[in-house]
């Protein structure tokens, strides 16, 4: 995991090829794909998904890698993910998609891209948000 959130996609592939869990979570439930997304780091977001990593898995708190990219602002690790078909509707416990996970990172330019790709509009109130 400290491959993919620290963008050595070359080590993460020679570590993939010799055997190591693709989908190993930390005790949060973070696998090294939400990882990888959290921190920016796309050419570790490829070297995961061309091995087959999971896109939807969610940690105990119900983010996927594609919350977890658009909510800290990385706007090409939010184009990978989508563009091999992650889902634009996920909702986190909490109630929020990364619409807002976009929002509340006071991204504008990434929120209009995930509107205008298809993101879910309307979604489950929370405690905190709702949906614009």
């Amino acid at each position: 995991m400290h491959a993919a959130r620290s963008g050595q996609a070359d080590c993460l592939a020679v570590l993939l090829v010799a055997g190591a869990d693709k989908e190993a979570g930390d005790r949060f439930g973070n696998t090294a794909l939400m990882l990888a997304a959290r921190c920016g780091q796309s050419d570790s977001l490829g070297t995961l998904l061309a091995a087959g990593a999971e896109k939807e898995t969610k940690n105990e708190h119900g983010y996927t890698a594609v919350m977890q990219a658009a909510g800290n602002g990385h706007e090409k690790c939010v184009k990978v993910l989508q563009d091999q078909g992650a889902s634009k509707v996920a909702i986190n416990r909490a109630g929020d998609a990364h619409v807002i996970q976009a929002a509340k990172d006071g991204n504008a330019e990434m929120l209009i891209d995930l509107l205008d790709s298809g993101a879910n509009k309307v979604g489950k109130r929370s405690r905190k948000h709702e949906f614009a």
